[in-house]
């Protein structure tokens, strides 16, 4: 492999790790936000009994055969915010038409019943997305007993190319999600292991051109290839012998 194909290597690898990221950026709606759109059936409701407190104060109910409610983002996320009731509570949410997700909201030992994040999902296209929030259906499976609307989470990416991490920017920590909730994989992780793998091999290359030169020879000529540069700035290396893998390095004074 010639010093030229090597240098053009490591030139692509240095775009790679140029800096660039994303600010993002957690927006929070509730349930009488324009961007919900409710079918029929739907009331509102506030927390009574020893239901746990509702963001806002409200949440919009239904348990109408066939009732939905439909909210559009965009961003790369996106949180289901609920409170748990004293009753038998089940909800069913379908992200962007695919699978359908039922949540329990209903009271459990040891778990707080105020508003908080039940559901999410991470790692989507920055793109527009829709969420639907379902009431109970005889033709739907899986299926709940209660559509329930109370806020959702969606988180934006902003594109800073430049800025440096800035803490300030990250989510709320009372509405982390849970872990377990996560359903896509990390991007982030697999870009890095492909990035990684190719500087290995770029290092590899550079490794094997090097050691297979004359280690001496390749010192004294990366010297006067220097001192030339610097001092004429006509310098070039010249390849003697493909076949030995021999370099001479000729200064040609202005």
């Amino acid at each position: 492999m010639s010093m030229r194909i090597v240098l053009h290597l490591f030139f692509f690898l240095a775009l790679l790790f140029a800096p660039v990221r994303a600010k993002y950026l957690n927006v929070t709606v509730n349930n009488t936000d324009p961007s919900i759109q409710f079918s029929s059936g739907w009331s509102s409701w506030t927390a009574s009994g020893s239901d746990g407190a509702y963001y806002g104060g409200t949440a919009n109910c239904t348990n109408v055969n066939g009732a939905s409610a439909t909210f559009t983002f965009t961003g790369v996320a996106v949180y289901y915010i609920a409170p748990l009731f004293d009753e038998n509570v089940t909800t069913v949410l379908e992200l962007d038409s695919k699978q359908l997700t039922v949540v329990d909201l209903t009271e459990a030992q040891g778990l707080s019943s105020d508003w908080t994040v039940r559901w999410g999902a991470s790692g989507l296209n920055n793109g527009t997305h829709t969420l639907v929030n379902y009431g109970p259906s005889d033709t739907t499976t899986p299926s709940g007993n209660w559509g329930v609307v109370n806020a959702f989470i969606y988180t934006v990416a902003q594109p800073d190319p430049v800025a440096q991490p800035d803490p300030t920017v990250q989510p709320d920590p009372t509405v982390q999600p849970n872990p377990t909730v996560q359903q896509h994989p990390n991007i982030a992780a697999i870009v890095g292991g492909a990035v990684a793998g190719a500087v290995a091999l770029a290092l590899m290359a550079l490794a094997s051109w090097i050691f297979r030169q004359n280690l001496e020879d390749w010192l004294r000529d990366l010297a006067f290839f220097v001192f030339g540069w610097f001092f004429f700035k006509r310098c070039r290396v010249v390849l003697i012998s493909d076949v030995l893998h021999e370099t001479q390095v000729r200064c040609d004074i202005e």
